[in-house]
């Protein structure tokens, strides 16, 4: 059983944080990557820039993914 003074992150991420704040995630168009780490109980700002990195991450793959399946097109039209 946990003490009810404890607050578990993965639960009760959303109402520890500020006002400011809980209107940025809800304003956000998708916060999900941001939501994760924010869940594992870190704080907002790092949680903030985690997100950001993770979705660039993201972008990049999938650029890259889009790059080699228009190349895959090209050879196959060339076949």
């Amino acid at each position: 059983m946990t003490d009810s003074k404890t607050t578990d992150p993965e639960r009760d991420w959303f109402t520890i944080l500020c006002d400011s704040d809980k209107k940025y995630i809800t304003d956000h168009p998708d916060p999900s990557k941001m939501i994760y780490y924010l869940q594992r109980g870190l704080k907002f700002n790092h949680a903030l820039r985690l997100g950001y990195v993770d979705s660039i991450k993201e972008d990049m793959e999938i650029n890259n993914n889009l790059q080699v399946a228009a190349d895959n097109v090209k050879s196959n039209l060339l076949l």
